[in-house]
């Protein structure tokens, strides 16, 4: 893809060592078919559970994991339903148009829940996948549930409205899977990386091969993708290549080991991490993803989140401790925006950004356990706008239509979860739903309701 003269530079973060050397093409492995014959979902009946579920006792024969889907009023904080659903140890909930597609490692899913309640469908055994997948264009894109062999993968697209198979392409490799999940997506390719250094790109319609390049050093994340431009982070660097024609545009001197692909994209910059010589944190790297160009190095704690503006990092108050500060930097530049002492021991995860405020959760210093809070701090001027306390530990913070939902765990007592809705501009706590258990994923807000679930409980199979 032909780049136009003085276009916006776009700055990739990454963790990285070395510059990405690529190799030659591989040959064909594998293949891409529609399936029309593939087996299509039926819908299950099922009935809304109303109650939450009885518990057993750890240990007692016949239990099964459970978790619950909840429907909660977002005006009033009040539960509209709820389902019972298989339990994984790591859930995910994403929006699909007019639903939910619910699934997790090891759940014979995914599943489909319209926004009433009702299961639509679950993806029949040789349609089920593992690992998170993405959803885009009334299709979900995942790996399949391992089948013969452990060293083949297969990738799979199923159709949101009713699980059918769409297609399916065979890998004789292993497809890696980050945090991220295995693939990623363009508007007509899809991008899956192997062992070996091998990223493949599928055509997004048929699931056919439309070309594939091998690197120097295995692939470490899903690809980000970002106006027609791959960007694939790789033991030995990162490099751009053209979504088209799989040219590559630059290889990158990121000043450090690259340790994932870029994240996403900030001030029109591209965002991820690098290693560090520190004895904790690691290092933000930006690259100009139209020369490749190093532009800023910052350095972070753990993790770091990227919003369209600005980049947000942590700050350990001591060798080894938990950060307890926030930095914030611009996006295109680095440039230090604020650094807040946020009194507490930060949730790294537990970070909202909009284009005005960063929202971020933690344990409130010297206080009970359970005891949390959520900071906002204003953008540009970097001070704290507001504090409001909550009960727990704060988890993954989400901001819809001036309200900011937070869900909360007290993991270390007999304490239930608790879902928080926050007045976004004052900080005033409007109301705040029980669960009877841990809540493990971030809120879904679609047609005033929000969506949560809640952790692993037992039950006897009957």
């Amino acid at each position: 893809m032909s780049r136009k003269p003085g276009r916006r530079s776009v700055i990739i973060a990454v963790l990285v060592l070395v510059v990405a050397a690529c190799g030659s093409d591989e040959e064909p492995i594998g293949t891409g078919s529609a399936d029309p014959s593939a087996p299509t979902s039926a819908p299950i009946e099922t009935s809304q559970q109303q109650r939450p579920a009885e518990t057993l006792p750890p240990g007692d024969a016949g239990a099964t994991p459970v978790g619950i889907v909840y429907a909660i009023d977002a005006g009033s904080g009040q539960a509209v339903w709820q389902l019972e659903v298989p339990f994984p140890s790591y859930p995910w909930l994403q929006l699909a148009g007019d639903r939910l597609i619910y699934s997790g490692s090891g759940v014979p899913g995914p599943i489909a829940i319209d926004l009433d309640g009702r299961q639509l469908w679950q993806a029949p055994e040789g349609s089920r996948m593992q690992g998170p997948f993405f959803v885009d264009g009334g299709e979900l894109i995942g790996v399949a549930e391992p089948g013969g062999s452990p060293f083949r993968s297969r990738v799979i697209a199923l159709a949101t409205g009713d699980g059918s198979q769409r297609w399916s392409h065979d890998f004789k490799w292993y497809v890696e899977r980050g945090e991220a999940g295995a693939v990623s997506g363009s508007a007509d390719l899809v991008f899956v990386a192997g062992q070996q250094g091998t990223l493949r790109a599928l055509d997004r319609a048929t699931g056919e091969r439309s070309w594939q390049r091998r690197f120097d050093g295995r692939i470490l994340d899903v690809a980000h993708t970002h106006e027609g431009t791959v960007y694939v982070g790789t033991t030995n660097g990162l490099v751009a290549l053209d979504a088209q024609d799989r040219s590559i545009l630059w290889s990158a001197d990121t000043g450090g080991r690259l340790i994932s692909s870029p994240e996403g994209i900030s001030g029109g910059n591209a965002v991820s991490w690098i290693d560090s010589d520190r004895e904790v944190g690691f290092d933000i790297t930006a690259i100009d993803v139209v020369s490749g160009e190093r532009i800023w190095t910052q350095s972070s704690y753990r993790q770091y989140h990227v919003g369209d503006e600005v980049v947000v990092g942590f700050v350990p108050e001591l060798v080894s401790d938990h950060p307890r500060s926030v930095s914030v930097w611009d996006g295109g530049n680095g440039e230090l925006i604020a650094e807040v002492a946020v009194g507490g021991r930060i949730a790294p995860f537990s970070v909202a950004i909009t284009e005005t405020t960063v929202y971020v959760g933690n344990l409130v210093r010297g206080s009970d356990e359970g005891s949390g809070k959520l900071v906002a701090i204003d953008l540009p001027t970097g001070e704290v706008s507001w504090l409001t306390l909550l009960r727990g530990s704060p988890g993954v913070p989400v901001v819809a239509d001036g309200v900011v939902y937070v869900p909360s765990s007290a993991w270390w007592s007999d304490e239930r979860g608790a879902l928080h809705a926050v007045d976004a501009a004052t900080g005033e706590l409007l109301w705040t739903f029980d669960a009877p258990t841990e809540i493990r994923t971030a809120p879904i807000t679609a047609n005033g309701l929000v969506f949560v679930v809640s952790s692993e409980e037992v039950r006897y199979e009957l």
